[in-house]
């Protein structure tokens, strides 16, 4: 039984025109996925390096969102594993698809058998996923990290005893 899009049909195993056109669905799902994966990859530090040169090269720019910096690394951060984890759940399913496409060249000639295996047994896809998601992630970190450091250099609470705290008498803390 197979379902595509709202019909179901039935499809005969032994049938080759059936296997055919189920190898054809498969192949076009693989290829949908595997594109939309790779221009994520792509499209994710392009974005992130873009905005963090605009952030930094441009100190009025940085100085005027700096109360931004914090919540935007957050988000960004956030956002980030949100597609790391569906970029997982993508790398799981073109191996099922794999796996199905290449049974099915046992009766017919493919793309699934004759893949190319990972450049010196270590770089693939799940390869290039752990180096960028990663990074991209690091990058929203750092900016976090940046606003935390702004408000810290403000904000002396963590290195002022509390009675230096109590006797002050313009209390620059308390906007921190």
């Amino acid at each position: 039984m197979c379902e595509i899009g709202n019909t179901r049909s039935t499809l005969d195993p032994t049938n080759p025109g059936d296997t055919k056109s189920v190898y054809d669905q498969l192949c076009l799902s693989y290829r949908a996925i595997d594109e939309f994966r790779s221009k994520l990859l792509g499209f994710l530090p392009l974005a992130t390096g873009t905005g963090g040169v605009v952030l930094f090269t441009n100190n009025s720019l940085f100085t005027a969102q700096s109360s931004f910096l914090g919540p935007a690394g957050v988000f960004g951060f956030v956002v980030t594993f949100g597609l790391f984890t569906y970029e997982l759940y993508g790398i799981r399913k073109c191996h099922a698809l794999i796996v199905a496409g290449k049974q099915l060249e046992g009766v017919l000639s493919g793309q699934f058998k004759e893949r190319p295996q990972a450049l010196a047994r270590l770089v693939n896809e799940p390869f290039a996923a752990a180096i960028i998601y990663p990074a991209v992630m690091a990058a929203w970190a750092y900016l976090r990290r940046t606003d935390s450091r702004r408000l810290g250099a403000r904000c002396h609470l963590h290195r002022m005893r509390p009675q230096v705290l109590l006797q002050s008498s313009s209390l620059p803390w308390a906007f921190c």
